[in-house]
């Protein structure tokens, strides 16, 4: 048989209760922030571009690549249907310049516009 808590004990379990209660909630907020740095379009290029995610030696360049290819399947066969044809490789070509050039000027653009003051 138990013996029964006196007040105090009860309000110490309590109290380690709420403090076990907070750790978890710390925890969670901090695997959330994980995720949402890891999600957003920064921590994705870095996934995907380990040469953006520091001075690498190319052999750990060329065994990142490897894992995000075996990670990302797709990748493999876009990239192989992409530049088969010829064409459509212009084509793509034209397309990611055009995308690139676009990304450029509104960065600009955009950086002018949010630094001149209102």
């Amino acid at each position: 048989m138990k013996k029964p808590q006196t007040a105090g004990e009860r309000n110490a379990r309590i109290e380690l209760l709420r403090a076990r209660a907070a750790i978890e909630r710390h925890g969670v907020a901090r695997s959330v922030r994980q995720v949402r740095d890891s999600l957003s379009p920064r921590g994705l290029l870095k996934e995907a571009l380990p040469a953006f995610a520091g001075g690498k030696k190319p052999v750990d360049l060329f065994l990142h690549a490897l894992s995000v290819a075996r990670r990302y399947p797709f990748l493999i066969s876009g990239a192989s249907a992409i530049l088969t044809g010829k064409r459509s490789r212009l084509r793509w070509l034209k397309l990611g310049a055009g995308a690139l050039l676009g990304w450029q000027l509104w960065r600009k653009t955009g950086s002018r516009h949010g630094s001149g003051g209102a």
